[in-house]
């Protein structure tokens, strides 16, 4: 039943295949290459919806399938890493540049807050400081920049 719905309905179901794949990686699989199997499906998927030429055999639209995966990978790779770095980049310009204290003293123990920029954000001192103390007014430099962990 399945493969006779597949038979007669090919160019939708791979359409649905892609965005299934597509879903997985941004939600579920990040990197592993769902996203070039989702493009390659919509791009099967679309030329068996528009009738662009016949793949009358699941052997044959699933050889185009892998093929087409390749070619968008090929031509996507270098592209999408090098906007994924750029955008994992972004608050790279923090780091070293200075900062204000504001609110409370910094120490290495317990988070305070500094102003870079208008921008006031959490802040401590880095173990290997010199210093045990920083006190509000004064002015500091970003040496790196942590994630804080989700609150559930």
């Amino acid at each position: 039943m399945v493969a006779q719905l597949f038979v007669e309905h090919a160019g939708a179901c791979w359409l649905l295949i892609g965005l299934v794949f597509i879903v997985l990686e941004l939600f579920v699989f990040q990197g592993i290459g769902l996203f070039f199997a989702g493009l390659a499906a919509i791009t099967l998927g679309s030329v068996l919806v528009f009738d662009v030429f016949s793949m009358p055999t699941f052997m044959l639209q699933s050889t185009y399938f892998l093929v087409l995966s390749v070619v968008w990978a090929a031509l996507l790779w270098r592209p999408l890493k090098k906007w994924y770095q750029k955008s994992a980049d972004a608050y790279s310009e923090f780091i070293g540049s200075s900062a204000q204290v504001v609110d409370y003293n910094l120490t290495k123990n317990k988070k305070g807050s500094v102003k870079w920029s208008g921008a006031v954000m959490n802040a401590r001192l880095i173990k290997s400081s010199t210093h045990d103390e920083v006190p509000v007014g004064n002015e500091v430099w970003v040496h790196a920049l942590e994630k804080e962990p989700s609150k559930k």
